[in-house]
């Protein structure tokens, strides 16, 4: 055949550099890896790069597209100091401008044309180490299980800064004979860690403190056989279920399991591994069904419990008509209805029309995000129901996000706000989604009439 030829073009990019440095004493930090996240409105984007810091501390990321991104560095002995943990043990992302989901400037950075070069200096501290042992119910050393700290990870905070649902990732492994040392953990009164291996359920570890006059002790953490569970997940005419999300939740909360959920595959079987001895409940739900819940009692450690069928009750269906004081219909509304087991959102048809399938039997009220509770409380199913609501007047705010001396500030976050009540907060970012990155403009359609205020902040101002 004739070879294809075509013209196309590539853009160079930009590029994003800097130094990954000790906080307090300000040296470099050789062979830290730096992860760049894509993120644009606080969503991720695209998938992240890796680069690794030379002797000099010093990282690079060439051939860089327009856009904004998180710089995420790590390095074995040192902690991300942005993450903050509370006494409770869950980690809470620092004040980032007005509170949108973003993570903090100094992690931030922005590439605003091609050939821009971004610099972005990165800080890690140094952090502190404790050691121990996974062992068994005999205490006999068990390899390769992955240890892990409750409430600490980037996954506990990826969607408040923008990078999306992340995994929990392992802070070490344990060695032959079930040795292992965890590195770079922040300075806190109660941490808790457990191990975790296929087949096993974990024992939380006794807390402990980590600190300049903190004595930390050498830890033993215990796994157990776990339970395993089979099954199927079946409607009501006895028909295989596919695509349900299927967990358990139960057991005693000193344990961790290894693999507590799962999704029934395509002849609508499920299992679970390493499920915490003791009683629990599993809990499926999914798309067209109502949630179903089923008790399980009494598992003991290393039980295989096979043969659970889990029968589904079909959803039902709440439709019907939206119309203003005129009884015209409202067209494109945003109608949310909220039922007893979660809330589910469309959009009315032309017609003013609305469905909702595959919702929960029982008490549900409709919402709109300017009017607020649309209607009485009723109980679904419910069909061909007439809700009147107040007609929207939309209303475009555009301008430009200008700089102390005059020129366009590309790329920062721009949140336009009611005055009092009503719409909720919605951030938005300059060039609609980057469209015009360079120009720094915005533009919104909101409900009006308003008033309105519209602020501006961006990582570097």
């Amino acid at each position: 055949g004739k070879p294809l030829t075509g013209d196309g073009t590539l853009e160079r990019g930009g590029s994003v550099f800097g130094r990954v440095l000790e906080r307090g004493s300000g040296s470099a930090i050789p062979g830290a890896e730096v992860r760049l996240i894509p993120s644009a409105r606080g969503l991720p984007s695209g998938p992240a790069r890796a680069a690794t810091a030379d002797a000099s501390g010093r990282y690079r990321f060439d051939g860089i597209a327009t856009g904004r991104y998180v710089a995420l560095p790590e390095a074995q002995g040192y902690y991300l100091p942005q993450l903050k943990p509370t006494s409770g043990g869950m980690f809470a992302p620092m004040p980032v401008g007005m509170g949108d989901r973003s993570a903090p400037p100094d992690l931030t950075v922005v590439v605003t044309a091609e050939g821009h070069e971004a610099q972005r200096d990165l800080e890690l501290a140094r952090g502190y180490s404790v050691s121990g042992r996974v062992v068994d119910a005999a205490g006999t050393g068990i390899e390769e299980a992955a240890i892990y700290a409750r409430g600490y990870g980037l996954h506990t905070i990826g969607a408040q800064w923008g990078l999306g649902v992340l995994r929990a990732e392992p802070l070490a492994k344990s060695k032959v004979d079930g040795e292992f040392t965890v590195d770079g953990l922040p300075p806190k009164a109660d941490w808790v860690l457990y191990a975790r291996k296929k087949g096993y359920a974990g024992v939380c570890g006794a807390p402990f403190a980590t600190g300049e006059e903190a004595q930390t002790p050498t830890l033993t953490l215990q796994l157990m056989a776990g339970a395993t569970i089979r099954g199927t997940v079946v409607d009501g005419a006895g028909q295989p279920v596919a695509d349900m999300q299927v967990n358990y939740e139960g057991g005693s909360q000193e344990l961790a399991g290894d693999k507590t959920s799962a999704t029934s595959g395509p002849e609508g079987t499920f299992e679970l591994t390493g499920v915490p001895p003791g009683d629990g409940t599993l809990n499926v739900r999914g798309m067209g069904h109502q949630e179903k819940q089923t008790p399980v009692k009494g598992l003991e450690a290393g039980e295989v419990r096979e043969g659970v069928v889990i029968q589904l009750v079909a959803g039902v269906e709440v439709s019907g008509v939206v119309v203003d004081q005129e009884g015209e219909p409202i067209p494109n509304l945003e109608l949310m209805l909220q039922f007893p087991t979660g809330m589910g959102e469309t959009i009315t048809a032309q017609d003013g029309s609305f469905t909702f399938r595959g919702v929960m039997a029982g008490r549900c009220q409709f919402f709109t995000w300017n009017a607020g509770a649309v209607g009485k409380p009723f109980d679904a199913p419910a069909t061909n129901l007439r809700l009147v609501s107040e007609r929207v007047v939309m209303v475009r705010i555009h301008g430009e996000v200008l700089g102390p001396d005059g020129d366009p500030i590309p790329l920062c976050s721009v949140r336009i706000l009611p005055t009092g009540g009503g719409w909720a907060e919605k951030p938005l970012s300059t060039g609609s989604g980057l469209v015009d990155a360079v120009g720094g403009t915005f533009e919104q359609v909101v409900p009006g009439p308003g008033p309105w205020i519209v602020t501006a902040s961006s990582p570097r101002n």
